[in-house]
């Protein structure tokens, strides 16, 4: 067993954006008061759910997902069912920190004589001026109501969002009188992006091997007895130290020259080890950190290594809105389409299975509040992206 403990708070005072602080072991972070006071627009309050709360990262993937990189060995061999969603202590983290940040930006916001629904909606409207003459109809709805009544009609209006932006990137508008005649529920694998190259995969067997002597925490690579355990992983160590091919063991200096031969490291005279490709082991940490990349938030020279690799075969593309691994995280809260241990949301409020408890429909509502500003911030980076005119 193991203790997973998160706190979180806002100073009024502080104008850092956020603080980290180590209470023996419990990490306690402070997001500043005055440093959100600076920010007069409601796009770039709402906006900080990714660059403040760590919602999306640099590439506007969701970060909240479980990741393997993230696990260690002992969670990867627990025992557990195939049809489980994997919740390492990383994840369960993440998703306990993201629920203090909506309640700790709700509390900031009603002093300031707003609201979570009222910056949600105002957020749609800048992404109906980005797509004028369609709009996206949906409204998060203030109300005295319960929790229950909020989440029984808010859930239907995050279906029909993502039944509009469907119809959007397949034709071009929004029907709205002909969506609201059909009942059709829509998968999220179905919505599409409106970049034709979105989302970075590979099953490639090369490339698996690349990511585990590479960048696994897994591979012997890693370890030598100078440096020891300091370093993750193999490239980290190359890339922080002035590691030689004399560092490595008998067991692991064939590997080591293997790669050299194969063009992915050199050795100088001197027998120092350096990365020879550099971008394309950058890649492949990439994959291995996410399990693929969102091609158009790399630069230029970044995604030209993609292009030929995506003609050489050893990666493939998708176009759609959210990724394999969020669809996957979407699933885990809304249904029990894939995973035995998730909290079917959408099931058990339309078929009136839920629990009674005032407080638990509170927690359910932060956490579809949660799905709906990751929908928002996944659909205003498609938008950004789709308008660049030499994506398409």
């Amino acid at each position: 067993t193991w203790n997973i403990r998160v706190q979180s708070g806002l100073d009024k005072n502080q104008e850092e954006p956020v603080v980290y602080k180590d209470n023996e072991g419990q990490i306690e972070v402070i997001y500043g008061g005055k440093f959100l006071d600076k920010i007069k627009d409601d796009k770039a309050l709402f906006k900080m759910f990714k660059y403040l709360f760590g919602y999306l990262d640099e590439t506007s993937l969701i970060k909240l997902i479980n990741k393997n990189s993230e696990q260690d060995i002992i969670e990867k061999i627990l025992m557990k069912s195939k049809n489980e969603y994997d919740t390492g202590e990383v994840f369960i983290r993440k998703k306990l920190q993201a629920i203090l940040q909506l309640q700790i930006f709700e509390k900031y916001l009603e002093g300031k004589g707003s609201s979570l629904e009222q910056l949600i909606n105002s957020f749609v409207h800048y992404i109906n001026e980005n797509i004028n003459p369609n709009i996206l109809v949906f409204q998060v709805r203030e109300s005295e109501s319960t929790y229950l009544v909020k989440i029984r009609s808010l859930l239907p209006d995050l279906d029909f969002l993502l039944k509009q932006y469907k119809s959007f990137t397949d034709d071009g508008i929004i029907d709205l009188e002909f969506l609201q005649s059909s009942s059709k529920p829509v998968s999220l694998s179905q919505i599409k992006s409106l970049s034709k190259i979105k989302y970075i995969y590979s099953d490639n067997e090369l490339i698996q091997q690349m990511k585990f002597m590479f960048f696994s925490n897994q591979s012997h690579l890693s370890y030598t007895e100078k440096f020891r355990t300091k370093h993750k992983n193999l490239f980290d160590l190359i890339i922080n130290e002035n590691v030689t091919i004399d560092d490595f063991g008998i067991h692991q200096k064939g590997i080591i020259k293997r790669l050299k031969d194969e063009g992915y490291l050199r050795i100088d005279e001197d027998g120092r080890i350096e990365i020879e490709k550099i971008t394309f082991l950058y890649i492949i940490r990439e994959l291995h950190r996410n399990e693929l990349l969102s091609y158009w938030n790399y630069p230029r020279f970044v995604r030209d290594e993609i292009d030929i690799m995506l003609k050489e075969k050893t990666v493939f593309s998708k176009n759609s809105l959210f990724s394999t691994e969020e669809i996957k995280y979407f699933n885990f809260y809304l249904n029990k389409k894939e995973y035995t241990n998730g909290h079917d949301l959408r099931n058990k409020y339309s078929h009136g299975t839920n629990t009674q408890s005032d407080e638990n429909h509170k927690h359910d509502y932060y956490l579809i509040l949660k799905i709906v500003i990751l929908t928002l911030l996944k659909i205003d980076d498609d938008i950004e992206v789709g308008k660049n005119p030499s994506i398409n």
